[in-house]
């Protein structure tokens, strides 16, 4: 005999998506698209593979190598602007004499 049950007897509630059935002891979904089974709706998928890390070794290298000529082009500009000041002062002192 097969009669409907609360969807609390069924695999995840049938996901909220069908009617839980039991039939000859067994509790079965009969899910709103049409499907039978299972518990409706989309299944949990799990990945074998290890997740890819966050960055490469490679893209790391390249964030270093940024971050090292945006240094460098720091220094240099903070050194080109201290030459410069102190061309302004000399050239100060020379037409005051």
């Amino acid at each position: 005999m097969v009669h409907s049950v609360d969807r609390s007897f069924c695999e995840s509630r049938c996901n909220e998506l069908g009617v839980c059935f039991s039939a000859h002891g067994k509790f079965v979904c009969y899910c709103d698209n049409g499907g039978s089974g299972g518990s409706c709706g989309v299944e949990p998928t799990t990945l074998d593979a290890e997740a890819a890390p966050l960055y490469t070794v490679e893209v790391l290298l390249r964030i270093a190598l940024g971050l090292c000529a945006a240094a460098m082009l720091v220094m240099v500009v903070l050194f080109l602007a201290k030459k410069y000041r102190k061309e302004r002062r000399r050239i100060g002192k020379d037409k005051k004499s």
